[in-house]
């Protein structure tokens, strides 16, 4: 079978090509504007601040249509219009007393990219002015995909509490 070509000398040929496959799909892939300091602005300017201020259109508009939101205290709701749906009855319901996320871990790669950080909330009932879990610190993790029109969207959402 390998009569003409020395077996260790396709094992090479094959190695590269492969390689090099990989090299060109990760380089071509790879956003090259964006940085860590990008996809904290992103969570700082798209997530958090329309969330905390009520702008429940402006932030579930960073949500991709086939989008997991994964809650604490909830079950999983399921695409954009579920997203913006939750925004808009955390809002009707409750003032956000705090409201502190700090985005720790960034990591990115081709089209997909996580951030990672911790968060300190404390939710007060608009009718009678108790807070519905205390002051409530946890983690959260949102999954991003960059889209064919250039923007990132989270496709997975997920927070849950450090509290027993």
């Amino acid at each position: 079978m390998f009569n003409h070509i020395p077996y260790q000398s396709v094992i090479r040929i094959l190695f590269l090509l492969v390689s090099q496959f990989f090299y060109i799909k990760t380089v071509n892939a790879q956003p090259s504007s964006e940085s860590e300091d990008f996809f904290k602005e992103l969570v700082r300017e798209d997530y958090i601040i329309p969330f905390k201020t009520g702008e429940i259109e402006s932030w579930s508009s960073i949500f991709a249509d086939h989008a997991l939101v994964l809650h604490n205290h909830r079950a999983m709701d399921r695409g954009k219009s579920a997203a913006s749906d939750f925004g808009n009855a955390v809002h009707s319901a409750f003032d956000l007393k705090t409201y502190d996320v700090t985005v720790t871990d960034v990591r990115w790669s081709g089209n997909w990219a996580y951030t990672v950080g911790t968060y300190i909330t404390e939710f007060i009932n608009k009718d009678d002015g108790s807070s519905l879990f205390g002051e409530e610190h946890g983690k959260f993790f949102l999954l991003w995909e960059h889209q064919k029109n250039g923007e990132w969207k989270v496709i997975v959402d997920m927070g849950n509490s450090n509290q027993e």
